[in-house]
């Protein structure tokens, strides 16, 4: 995280598959969690390519340290639900997909919903 976090500004949620995207990693089993302004949650960032993950995060200046495949997104989506209703925290995990830094500074983003699409 860096002190400038990204504003936070959701697309909508959708239903997606995001099997094979590209995650930022600090260690095996342990992703980049970034802070958003007007929010307490907190993202998980995945990309379609890892291109865009690269890019993304370097405009943000967000460090990581890998990148990991997402394997099942089912499972990351399950994961990331358990967590968040077992973890009695005043925060929520989320992802943020393909997420950018607009023109006006604000990150966008498309968020998925709770569970994933059918292929």
């Amino acid at each position: 995280m860096t002190d400038e976090n990204p504003r936070r500004i959701s697309d909508r949620e959708v239903p997606l598959t995001i099997d094979s995207y590209f995650m930022p990693m600090h260690a095996p089993n342990v992703p980049v969690l970034i802070g958003m302004p007007g929010t307490d949650d907190l993202f998980v960032f995945v990309f379609s390519t890892e291109e865009k993950l690269v890019e993304t995060m370097k405009t943000f200046a967000i460090a990581y340290q890998r990148i990991s495949r997402v394997t099942s997104g089912k499972d990351l989506i399950a994961e990331m639900n358990e967590t968040n209703a077992n973890a009695g925290r005043p925060y929520r995990i989320r992802l943020a997909v393909d997420p950018y830094k607009a023109d006006n500074g604000n990150a966008r983003f498309t968020e998925p919903l709770t569970y994933e699409a059918p292929r």
